[in-house]
């Protein structure tokens, strides 16, 4: 178990370093994808989580300090989350 976070950054990093090849690489194991849509979902998925100031300053699925308190002003004082406002 102590092997996978030191392959999954380094699968994270092949990934970002070359896109285009990541995908090529799918597509040689799994001919039916559509090879256009998944460029566009795994440029989205570097853009949104993987390549964001945030993910470069506390790494991939870390929280900055400040985060979990930003979160909990949407939940009510019993743990729960607050209702919405009538409309």
């Amino acid at each position: 178990m102590r092997g996978f976070p030191r392959a999954f950054t380094k699968a994270v990093r092949d990934v970002v370093a070359d896109p285009d090849g990541s995908i090529r690489y799918v597509k040689e194991r799994d001919a039916l994808i559509d090879e256009a849509l998944e460029k566009r979902r795994l440029r989205l998925a570097i853009d949104s989580v993987i390549a964001t100031p945030n993910a470069k300053a506390n790494g991939i699925g870390g929280v900055a300090p400040a985060r979990p308190a930003l979160a909990g002003r949407g939940v009510g004082g019993e743990g729960r989350v607050a209702p919405l406002a009538p409309r």
